[in-house]
């Protein structure tokens, strides 16, 4: 009889734990580090108000698998991204690939003019720590500036960083 309750009880905790084990170790998802940005944006970041900030997280098939907003960011910006900011419950596992988008429309995945973004170039574990993430790229169009020359047909072209 011993030996029935000793089995019955090893399956019981036995199913417990496969159904148990992926909540806890999503629990354990949890990615934090630094945003900076490049010293030919700064500027552009600093004067922008009603600025958005958004850290992706995708999966190897560029699947988003979390998103971090973060409004009026200040830069360089410490982030943190846990369990809470999960999209899909279940592709919390890695290796993942991380984007940083800055903007003032405030919608992710959809770049326009004057937007900044950056990405990380290895990917990174489930519980990764002190990742450094840069803004380093602009999208733009070309727009024609002066440079202090009243002649109209001295004006240049000037492209947005990217």
């Amino acid at each position: 009889m011993k030996k029935v309750i000793a089995l019955v009880t090893f399956i019981t905790l036995c199913a417990a734990g496969v159904f148990i084990y992926p909540y806890v170790l999503k629990g354990a998802f949890s990615l934090s580090g630094k945003i900076n940005v490049s010293p030919r944006l700064a500027q552009a970041a600093a004067s922008r108000p009603n600025t958005q900030c958004f850290v992706i997280v995708k999966n190897m098939g560029d699947v988003p698998v979390a998103v971090k907003q973060i409004v009026n960011p200040k830069f360089p910006l410490e982030f943190r991204i846990d369990q809470k900011d999960l999209i899909l419950a279940d592709a919390w596992k890695g290796p993942f690939k991380m984007e940083v988008q800055v903007n003032s429309h405030g919608q992710v995945g959809e770049l326009k003019s004057g937007d900044m973004f950056g990405k990380l170039d290895v990917p990174v574990n489930f519980r990764a720590k002190n990742i450094e993430v840069t803004i380093d790229k602009s999208m733009g169009v070309p727009s024609l500036i002066a440079q202090g020359y009243e002649d109209k047909s001295l004006r240049i072209f000037k492209y947005a960083a990217r």
